[in-house]
């Protein structure tokens, strides 16, 4: 940030402190500022305020897609480094925000399963796999988990390792994060969690 930007941060920061232009669109204000910063993490932390304050259906759908964007863009940096334990934990703390979206708990599960945290894998894919749009993708990970399962029962009950009885395709969910060139995406990014009664779009 320039001199100018950095003065207009600190001013705004001081008004949103004493309760002046705490409403979305000086929230949203803030949030440029603070992506232009370099502050992904914040930006989009600013934005979920900055819609919790907005009552106009166009304003929160706007605002729902500045969100996607600042995380689609947080997970690319944090795949670039790579940051697995990172990307899973954003994942973890959006699923907590948005707990009625779909598509955070199928990238989180993607992450977890490339750390080897195979049973919270399945815990979040258990809560979409009746979804509409990415049911049959957490529906096929859940597949997957379960052949790996029982290929290292199998190969605990013959008393050898597990690469020796696991077929090398098995081995691609494991790598299907660090691979996935949607990462960020979730796939469609309307597709809100079906089990809850109500079916969110923003």
């Amino acid at each position: 940030l320039g001199r100018e930007s950095r003065g207009g941060a600190v001013a705004l920061r001081e008004r949103l402190r004493h309760g002046e232009n705490r409403d979305a669109i000086g929230l949203e204000m803030f949030a440029d500022l603070e992506r232009a910063g370099n502050q992904p993490g914040a930006a989009s932390s600013r934005l979920y305020e900055a819609r919790g304050y907005a009552y106009r259906q166009e304003d929160i759908e706007r605002l729902s897609g500045r969100i996607r964007h600042e995380v689609r863009r947080r997970l690319r940096q944090l795949k670039q480094v790579p940051d697995l334990p990172g990307a899973r934990d954003l994942l973890l703390s959006l699923t907590r925000r948005e707990p009625d979206y779909a598509p955070y708990y199928l990238q989180l599960a993607r992450a977890q399963i490339a750390l080897d945290e195979d049973e919270q894998a399945r815990q979040s894919l258990l809560l979409i796999r009746q979804d509409a749009l990415v049911g049959a993708e957490a529906s096929r990970l859940l597949a997957s988990l379960q052949v790996l399962d029982e290929a290292g029962t199998q190969a605990a009950d013959n008393d050898t390792s597990a690469a020796a009885v696991t077929p090398v395709s098995l081995h691609r969910p494991r790598q299907h994060f660090r691979d996935n060139p949607r990462l960020g995406t979730g796939g469609n990014a309307g597709c809100p969690i079906r089990n809850r009664s109500t079916v969110r779009h923003v």
